[in-house]
C-alpha cells in the first residue's frame, strides 16, 4: 500500500513538473536602481510582460532611483525609460525599458482565468540557468479587492519576492509580494496608467525618474498642462515625450517653449515657437503663436534683462512678435499686449493710443484704464484727462468694494494731490479707510490724509490723523509725526497746545530743526521769550536758515 501511495505521489510531481511551462525564465531579469550618486539603492527580480520592453517591478524600488537598467538572462543591460503606473499601496510599479525581448510572460486578461483556493501556480525566480524550473506555489486563499485578488500562497521562500506566479498556460496570474505567503493579482499592475489627472498623483510624482505620458493626445496634452504648474522639471521631459509623439501639434512646442523659457533656455524656446510657427492649425494658429511669443519675449526682458537681451529677448522683439499677431488676426489683446510692449519701450504716446484703442472693445476693463492713465501720465498728458480715466477706473469697481479698488482709490487720491484737488483726494482716502477698516491702515496711511486734509484747511480732522499716525507709528517716526501735530496747532493758532507735541518731538530727537522752530514760535507767542530764544539759535546753529526774523521778533 505505501509503495503504491508514494508512486502515486511521484507521478502527480512528474504530471505537475510536465505541466510547467518550461521557457518562463528566459522572460526573467534583474533590475537595479540607483541614486543620484550613482549608488546601487535596489537590485531584485523583474519579468517583461510584453514585446516592447515593459516590465513589472516593486515601487519600492524606485523610492530614490534616478535611473534604473535591466539585464536579461542572457546579461545584456538596457535602461529603464518610462514609469507607466505606480502603486505604493500595492508596492508595484509598470515601467517601459529600452528591451525588445522574444520572450515575455503576458498577463491574464480574462477574469474568469483568476486563481482560486486550490490552483496550482509556478513562481519563475530569474535564473541563467536553463535548467532550473519553477517552483510550485499553490493558492491556498483568493480574496476579492478593488475588481482583483489578494492571494495566500504555499510558497514562503523570500527569495521569490516580486517574481511571477504563472499558470500551466505560462500566463501571469500574480506577483509574489514582500510579504511571506503572500501574492498580489497582476491586475493590480496592469490596471496601473497615466492620465491627465496622474499629475496631482503623489505616489507616482514622489518618484525622481521620469514617467510616460497619456497615450491619448488630448489626454497627454492636458497632463503636461498640469504637470506644468505643479512639477516644472518633471514636466519638461513629459514635453519632450509629447513633442516627440506629436510633432506636427503646435501645442506640444508652444507649452515647451513657456516651460523652456521660465528655464531661462532663451535659445531653445524660440526654437520651439518657431517650430510651432511651422505647424500652426486651426486649433493653435499663427496668431496665437505670435502672441505667446511675445509674452515670453516680454515676460523675459522684464524679468532677466541681461541674460534675455543676450539671447536677443528684447522689448523691440516682443512688439514685432505682437504685431504679428495683430497682422496675422487683428484682436483687442493683441493691440493690449502692443500697447504694453511699447510702454516698455518708454514709448508712451503710443502706448497710451493703444489703450485707448482697447478700452473701445469689449476688453475694456479697469486695468486697462489704469494702464491707459499711467501712459498718458508718463507723456505728459493733459491732467483732466488723466484724472477722468482714473474715474473709469473707479467707475468699474463693484460694491462692495473689494482691497482691489481700495488699490484704486489710492492711486487717485495721489493723483488728486498731485494735481491740487485735495478735498477730493480726502474723499478717497475715506473710502479706503472704509475698505480695509481703521485697524488695518498704517501711520504712512494717516499721515498721507492728514497732509491732504491740511491742505484742504480741514484741521480738526487733520489733527485727528495725525495722533492716529503717532499712536501706531515705529519710534524712530513717532518724532516727526509729533512735530506735525504741533505745526498744526500752530497753524490754528493754539500756541499753547503745540508746546506739549513740539517737547515730545525733541525728547526723542533733540537735534529735530522742524520741532525746534515749532516749539520756538509757540514760546515766543506765549510769552516765554527765552525758551523761543533758545529753540531758535539752537535751530539755526543746526542750519535753520529761515529764524532769523524770528529770532529778530522775539528779542
Amino acid at each position: 500500500m505505501k509503495r503504491i501511495l508514494v508512486f502515486a505521489l511521484s507521478a502527480l510531481a512528474v504530471l505537475a513538473a510536465l505541466a510547467q511551462p518550461k521557457d518562463a525564465w528566459k522572460a526573467t531579469a534583474t533590475l537595479t536602481a540607483y541614486d543620484a550618486q550613482g549608488t546601487a539603492v535596489y537590485s531584485g527580480p523583474t519579468f517583461f510582460v510584453s514585446a516592447d520592453g515593459t516590465i513589472v517591478a516593486p515601487y519600492s524600488a524606485f523610492q530614490k532611483a534616478v535611473r534604473a537598467e535591466v539585464a536579461d538572462v542572457k546579461g545584456k543591460r538596457y535602461a529603464v525609460s518610462r514609469i507607466l503606473g505606480a502603486s505604493e499601496n500595492y508596492d508595484m510599479v509598470r515601467a517601459t525599458t529600452e528591451a525588445r525581448p522574444s520572450d515575455f510572460l503576458a498577463p491574464i486578461a480574462d477574469s474568469t482565468a483568476v486563481a482560486t483556493a486550490g490552483t496550482h501556480l509556478y513562481a519563475v525566480g530569474y535564473s541563467r540557468v536553463k535548467k532550473e524550473k519553477p517552483v510550485d506555489a499553490t493558492v491556498t486563499k483568493a480574496t476579492p479587492y478593488d475588481g482583483a485578488r489578494f492571494y495566500e500562497i504555499s510558497l514562503a521562500d523570500a527569495k521569490f519576492a516580486g517574481c511571477p506566479l504563472i499558470d500551466a498556460a505560462g500566463r501571469v496570474v500574480a506577483i509574489v509580494s514582500q510579504h511571506t505567503g503572500e501574492a498580489l493579482d497582476i491586475r493590480f499592475a496592469t490596471a496601473l496608467a497615466i492620465t491627465a489627472n496622474s499629475a496631482f498623483d503623489r505616489e507616482l510624482r514622489s518618484l525622481p525618474m521620469a514617467k510616460a505620458i497619456p497615450a491619448d493626445k488630448d489626454e497627454a496634452q492636458k497632463y503636461i498642462t498640469l504637470l506644468d504648474a505643479l512639477s516644472p522639471t518633471d514636466a519638461l521631459v513629459a514635453m519632450d515625450d509629447f513633442v516627440a509623439a506629436h510633432p506636427d501639434n503646435p501645442t506640444g512646442y508652444t507649452t515647451r517653449a513657456a516651460r523652456r523659457a521660465a528655464q531661462h533656455d532663451y535659445r531653445g524656446a524660440a526654437a520651439d515657437y518657431e517650430a510651432a510657427l511651422r505647424h500652426a492649425n486651426n486649433e493653435t494658429p499663427a496668431d496665437a503663436v505670435h502672441y505667446a511669443f511675445s509674452r515670453s519675449l516680454y515676460n523675459a526682458a522684464t524679468n532677466d534683462a541681461e541674460a534675455a537681451t543676450a539671447a536677443g529677448w528684447t522689448y523691440e522683439r516682443a512688439l514685432q512678435e505682437a504685431d504679428a499677431a495683430q497682422t496675422a488676426k487683428p484682436a483687442p489683446v493683441y493691440v493690449m499686449q502692443q500697447g504694453s510692449c511699447l510702454y516698455a519701450l518708454e514709448r508712451y504716446g503710443e502706448a497710451y493710443n493703444k489703450y485707448t484703442a482697447v478700452n473701445r472693445t469689449e476688453l475694456a476693463s479697469d486695468e486697462t484704464f489704469f494702464t491707459a492713465a499711467l501712459a498718458l501720465e508718463r507723456a505728459g498728458g493733459d491732467s483732466t484727462q488723466i484724472l477722468a480715466l482714473m474715474d473709469s477706473v473707479i467707475a468699474r469697481q463693484e460694491r462692495p468694494y473689494t482691497q482691489r479698488a481700495a488699490g484704486y482709490f489710492l492711486e487717485r487720491a495721489g493723483r488728486l494731490v498731485r494735481y491740487g484737488q485735495h478735498r477730493r483726494a480726502v474723499q478717497d482716502y475715506n473710502e479706503v479707510e472704509h475698505i480695509i477698516g481703521p485697524r488695518n491702515l498704517t501711520d504712512t496711511f494717516y499721515y498721507l490724509r492728514e497732509q491732504s486734509e491740511l491742505q484742504a484747511h480741514m484741521y480738526q480732522q487733520a489733527l485727528d490723523d495725525i495722533q492716529s499716525a503717532t499712536l501706531s507709528a515705529p519710534a524712530e517716526r513717532k518724532p516727526y509725526y509729533q512735530t506735525e501735530e504741533a505745526f498744526i496747532y500752530l497753524t490754528c493758532g493754539e500756541y499753547e497746545s503745540a508746546k506739549a507735541p513740539a517737547e515730545a518731538a525733541l525728547a526723542a530727537l533733540p537735534d529735530n530743526v522742524d520741532a525746534l522752530r515749532v516749539l520756538g514760535v509757540a514760546c515766543g507767542e506765549t510769552g516765554d521769550k527765552v525758551r523761543a530764544l533758545e529753540c531758535l539759535k539752537k535751530a539755526k546753529a543746526l542750519g535753520d536758515i529761515n529764524v532769523d526774523t524770528l529770532i529778530a521778533k522775539y528779542q
